[in-house]
């Protein structure tokens, strides 16, 4: 509590009110000190116009005696002598004969103030008073002769306010000295009688105010005496702070009240959204158990009893009841084990037992909790429906108040509607189950057909497709080679020897030529042949993956498994081998495993993340030996490459861009032997495609990685037999010449949906480790640090990096120090063309 500063006498209410009541009291003092000393003034003036009155009097019958006689010396002597008087300064006879006679400061008949000598001359003087200080006194001069009284002139007695001051002036010096000191007297009294009357009874006042504390109150005296204002305000201050101390008390006692209250409908909050959320009717009671037991504080009881209702085994309806014995209550639940509920003793009733209900009065079949000797029964309804009961054994009634009652049937309420909701759930769980598993059995039997038909249609069309080829294949193999070798036969039988040769040689040819054209058909044939009954593991939790991968691999003749995780692949991998195994991200360990029981197994590393995110995983994985990178957005195609990448495998044929085109599609090729040609070769090229509407924007791409691959193969591909480069450290401006064993091939080649470009090159010196590095080069932001230390080497992954960005698909494979193919794909279906652009990258080592 902050210190009351002590009052100055300055500012105190004593000098204060002084301030005002002198300021009121001084005004008054000095009006009525000016009033005194006025009356005082003219009556002293009075007094001298009296004393005036009195001289006259007495020389009013020698000066009119002078008058008669006119006798000027003995009148002149009378002026002088009435001068003299101490009340007179000057005097005046205007005689009718004589005329006029004066002495003294007198007026003229203008009114101006003059100075007569003793002789009847007028003399000026600075001391004289002024005209309006005169106070005349006139009269008439009679004579009085022989009864006849007779007028002999007028006369003047002038006074002045000097003689009238110097009467007063000790009356007013007096006056004001009384006025001074009785008014510093009052002043003194007042002040010391205030500061004794008011200010002190109001500094013990303070005081006493400044000691009161929020929880401590005693009365406050002033010590005052008597029934006054300050008497009355202490008994007024007493009377309302016991009423404050009071009402605190009972607001403090409220307030308790209140936070009691406040805390327990929390915790009946708290307790409702716990037992709502429970997943069965057990945990449901037993909270509601715990927070009852938690917040009326009745310790450890003997036992509980828990009924609730519940369906038996065989469907029917009854209650469950679990005993629990010696239960005590903690924040956390109750102190027992809810993990498994056989270690409780638990029995099922088709009714409540008589027992139970017979201790349930009948007013209390909704009202809620009740006392039955030391057992508390909660039953618990809804809607007029017995949905649950609890009993709590060794409770003593006396530590059950109304509140806790209020509590209770509150709990038993939230308790009541939870177990009516599960109930209803547990009823509509059961039905979905029921649904959803009869739903799943129908969905994956219409899954199964699905995949059956797609994978027959497919099939259908792709046999559609390549019976029209084929037809078309043989009706010009009839129509061309065919007839050419009829037209030779007749030509060499009716040819010369000579002749004989030349025919052959043609012959021979267009056998070569009949032959390639017959190659797709027999690789096609021994391609589907050597596929069917290979064992393929798929290891993908995507379950649309998944059936992309059914749709693509049911209709080919594989054996195919697939499992959505570690636990399941491992347990078929134990069971047996497989020829191929494809493993996503999170799917590793299984390719790990494979390669640990077989060597001969192929490991496929699938992904449809971008190429930075899965190149650490490439790095870390060496067996990862074969690369498929998917793109989601378009399924047809991954369908494809899903069906191509198998095929391959399982056939050892990895080379050929036909693979991902369709069947009989026409397939351009150029051998590469010189690097003057590139220009031409890839001017050629972009004619043809052009001619094939193919758009300018894809065949720009084309073009481009046409001419980054050309360049791969004329001047980094082409080693000795040390694996040294030939070429590698020219200046791409530099013409080189390729030997016949060093020449690459550049194959292109579209079938109205792909456009696919390649360069072959027959050295294999692309390893797995050199593509991962210059990836990694190139996507970390460092292109050209593998080559810091070689200077006068070319390249650095910058080009293999720009046909991968260039590039919707592409294909490495790479057979070592034999041959290596590099296959850049272009989707130019202009509906997918137009969704955004995501690389796949595959790569295949063996």
């Amino acid at each position: 509590m902050a210190t009351v500063v002590p009052v100055s006498i300055r500012d105190s209410l004593s000098t204060r009110l002084l301030k005002i009541v002198f300021s009121i009291y001084f005004v008054i003092t000095l009006t009525v000190t000016l009033i005194h000393m006025t009356a005082e003034y003219y009556n002293a003036r009075e007094s001298v116009i009296r004393e005036l009155m009195a001289l006259h009097k007495t020389f009013e019958q020698s000066l009119a005696t002078a008058s008669w006689e006119m006798n000027q010396n003995q009148l002149q002597s009378m002026t002088v002598g009435l001068e003299n008087s101490p009340i007179v300064e000057g005097v005046k006879f205007k005689l009718d004969v004589i005329g006029t006679v004066a002495s003294g400061s007198t007026l003229d008949d203008q009114g101006n103030l003059v100075r007569n000598g003793s002789e009847g001359q007028i003399q000026p003087s600075d001391e004289d008073p002024s005209a309006s200080d005169l106070i005349a006194y006139p009269f008439e001069i009679m004579h009085k002769h022989f009864g006849e009284v007779r007028h002999m002139g007028s006369g003047v007695l002038y006074s002045s306010s000097s003689v009238v001051f110097q009467k007063v002036k000790y009356g007013f010096a007096f006056i004001l000295v009384n006025a001074i000191i009785k008014t510093l007297a009052l002043w003194i009294i007042f002040l010391l009688v205030g500061r004794m009357i008011l200010s002190r009874p109001l500094a013990r006042f303070t005081d006493a105010l400044e000691k009161i504390t929020p929880d401590e109150f005693s009365e406050i005296d002033i010590q005052t005496t008597g029934n006054n204002e300050l008497k009355v305000l202490e008994q007024a201050f007493n009377s309302m702070m016991k009423k404050l101390f009071l009402a605190r008390k009972a607001l403090k006692s409220s307030m308790e009240a209140l936070a009691n209250a406040n805390r327990r409908l929390d915790l009946l909050l708290h307790s409702s959204k716990d037992i709502s959320t429970s997943y069965d009717k057990f945990t449901c009671t037993t909270k509601a158990m715990n927070s009852i037991l938690q917040e009326l504080s009745f310790g450890t009881v003997n036992n509980a009893h828990l009924y609730f209702q519940e369906q038996a085994s065989d469907g029917s309806d009854g209650f469950a009841y679990f005993r629990l014995p010696k239960v005590s209550a903690t924040p956390e639940g109750p102190d027992f084990q809810l993990e498994s509920l056989k270690h409780l003793d638990h029995e099922f009733y088709p009714k409540l037992p008589d027992p139970v209900l017979h201790r349930t009065p009948e007013d209390s079949l909704e009202t809620g909790c009740f006392l039955s000797t030391n057992i508390l029964s909660i039953p618990v309804w809804h809607n007029d429906k017995l949905l649950g009961w609890i009993d709590l054994e060794g409770i003593n009634y006396q530590r059950l108040n109304n509140e806790d009652k209020s509590f209770i049937d509150s709990l038993a309420y939230s308790l009541a509607i939870s177990l009516e909701n599960l109930g209803f759930t547990m009823e509509l769980e059961r039905k979905i189950i029921a649904r959803t598993r009869e739903l799943q059995e129908t969905l994956h039997q219409i899954e199964q057909q699905n995949t059956s038909l797609l994978a027959s249609n497919r099939k259908l069309e792709d046999l559609n497709d390549t019976k029209e080829k084929l037809l078309q294949k043989l009706s010009s193999l009839r129509d061309t080679h065919v007839q050419t070798l009829k037209d030779l036969s007749q030509e060499w039988q009716s040819s010369e020897a000579t002749s004989s040769r030349d025919i052959m040689r043609q012959v021979t040819r267009e056998i070569y030529r009949i032959d390639e054209t017959l190659r797709p058909i027999t690789s096609r044939y021994i391609s589907e042949q050597a596929i069917q009954s290979k064992r393929v593991l798929l290891a993908e939790a995507n379950n649309k993956q998944q059936i992309i991968a059914k749709m693509a691999l049911r209709g080919t003749g594989v054996e195919l498994d697939i499992v959505s995780n570690l636990e399941q692949g491992y347990k078929l991998l134990n069971q047996q081998m497989y020829d191929i195994v494809c493993v996503d991200r999170g799917m590793i360990e299984l390719g790990t495993l494979a390669q640990e029981k077989s060597k001969e197994t192929q490991c496929v590393f699938m992904t449809s993340e971008n190429t930075p995110s899965y190149l650490p995983i490439l790095i870390n994985n060496p067996f990862l030996s074969n690369i498929v990178s998917r793109n989601e957005d378009d399924r047809m195609f991954t369908l494809k490459n899903i069906l191509t990448t198998v095929s391959k495998l399982v056939n050892h044929d990895l080379f050929g861009l036909e693979k991902y085109l369709s069947w009989g599609v026409e397939v351009r090729q150029n051998r590469v032997t010189n690097s003057v040609m590139r220009h031409d070769l890839v001017d050629e090229m972009e004619r043809y495609l052009q001619s094939l509407g193919v758009r300018r924007r894809i065949l720009s791409s084309a073009v481009m990685v046409a001419e980054e691959l050309l360049m791969n193969a004329i001047y980094d591909a082409p080693s000795d037999s040390d694996g040294k480069p030939l070429y590698n450290h020219l200046p791409r401006t530099t013409p080189v010449v390729l030997k016949p064993e060093e020449q690459a091939v550049l194959r292109y080649a579209c079938d109205g949906l792909l456009l696919a470009v390649s360069v072959e090159d027959p050295f294999g010196m692309l390893t797995r480790e050199i593509i991962l590095k210059y990836l990694q080069s190139c996507y970390g932001g460092q292109p050209g640090s593998l080559n810091e230390n070689q200077p006068a080497k070319g390249g650095a992954g910058r080009g293999l990096f720009q046909i991968m960005e260039t590039s919707d698909l592409l294909v490495m494979n790479v057979k070592p120090q034999v041959k290596t193919e590099i296959i850049g794909i272009f989707n130019v279906d202009p509906l997918q063309s137009q969704t955004p652009k995501t690389t796949s990258f595959h790569f295949f080592y063996g």
